[in-house]
């Protein structure tokens, strides 16, 4: 339980200090799938913010999806942007 909860507060470190890619893996092992999928995001990281996205329920995965369909938007991959 100390380790899962040392794990998240690395990952919420590495964060603050701007190394967002590298805390996704710490969020991943702590079992906390939303600062994973935003430090995924942050760290535009989007194949691996869609995988962990796609093991998430409807309801936690909705706004990430979003923000994974502008990014299509936004680099003209429109289908994929329909996609989410």
């Amino acid at each position: 339980m100390q380790i899962i909860k040392l794990e998240e507060e690395w990952g919420d470190w590495l964060v603050s200090q701007k190394q967002t890619e590298s805390a996704i893996a710490h969020f991943i092992e702590a079992g906390v799938f939303k600062k994973a999928i935003d430090a995924a995001i942050t760290a535009r990281q989007w194949n691996k913010a869609i995988q962990l996205v796609s093991s998430q329920p409807p309801d936690v995965a909705k706004p990430f999806l979003k923000q994974i369909a502008k990014h299509f938007f936004e680099v003209r991959q429109f289908d994929q942007a329909e996609k989410y």
